[in-house]
């Protein structure tokens, strides 16, 4: 099971004071652990451990006390205000898609980087089925920039773009 997977199997088995409390249980010596079985209360943390697969640690107080501190830190995590404000509604705390947001800061800067930030800001504006329609420009665009590179006159002319591909696409 992944790390995260982990901590909310175990948050929803227990909440973090909880765990502490159990953790702070194990810790107990001799005559609190026998004090705890008397009183019922040592059972309900051996049940925990044994949910929790813990049975078999060395540690399983330090392991407690350890789940329960993941535990706060991922709640810490998902009320975070700031990356709330920061993403908008992309914040969905755990569920949050970090693997897009990071393609989307890459493709900003790639487009930067190849067209300036002006157009890029331009492009990111163009619907999606703009988007699809400005692949038909590829080849031409390719040609043009090839042309233009090579520093063959171009003529620019009032025609449209898509009257005038058919003369630049046949000039490669």
């Amino acid at each position: 099971m992944a790390a995260v997977s982990v901590c909310l199997w175990a948050r929803s088995l227990a909440r973090p004071g909880t765990l502490r409390s159990a953790s702070e249980l194990l810790k107990k010596g001799n005559l609190g652990r026998a004090m705890a079985a008397i009183s019922g209360s040592a059972q309900p943390v051996r049940d925990l451990v044994a949910r929790l697969g813990l049975t078999d640690s060395e540690k399983p107080a330090d392991d407690l006390a350890a789940l329960a501190n993941h535990v706060d830190a991922i709640d810490v995590f998902e009320t975070d205000d700031g990356a709330e404000r920061l993403l908008g509604t992309c914040w969905l705390g755990l569920d949050t898609k970090f693997d897009l947001i990071d393609f989307g800061i890459r493709v900003r800067r790639y487009l930067t980087e190849q067209v300036g930030r002006d157009l890029m800001l331009r492009l990111l504006q163009v619907p999606q089925e703009g988007v699809r329609r400005l692949h038909s420009f590829e080849a031409p665009a390719t040609n043009f920039r090839k042309l233009f590179q090579r520093g063959q006159p171009v003529l620019m002319t009032d025609r449209s773009i898509s009257r005038s591909t058919s003369w630049i696409t046949k000039s490669s």
